[in-house]
């Protein structure tokens, strides 16, 4: 089946065969080869809408089996779910003039 895995900058993507992990990404490295294989990204949320919970970098790639896969996943159950729900998109405007003092 497929796995999945988040990149250290929080990027989701899955694999063919069991990632490992190289600097600050995973990758596929196909037997007796030199070449390595980051396969498709996934839309931000995908693997929480996939097995039900989050993926950090420090997380073991997951295998996609019967038993890992979760009921779909509601816009709302995922809305719960964010960390940044409730942060502050709020900033505040200042000119090119008042910055330079």
């Amino acid at each position: 089946m497929a796995w999945l895995a988040k990149d250290k900058d929080g990027t989701e993507a899955f694999y063919a065969k069991k990632p490992l992990r190289e600097l600050e990404m995973w990758v596929e490295r196909p037997v007796n080869s030199n070449r390595v294989n980051h396969t498709e990204n996934l839309p931000k949320g995908t693997i929480f809408r996939l097995i039900g919970r989050e993926l950090d970098w420090e997380d073991e790639p997951v295998e996609l089996t019967e038993e890992t896969l979760v009921k779909p996943v509601t816009d709302e159950e995922i809305e719960e779910a964010n960390p940044y729900k409730n942060a502050s998109a709020q900033c505040d405007t200042i000119t090119y003039g008042e910055m330079l003092g």
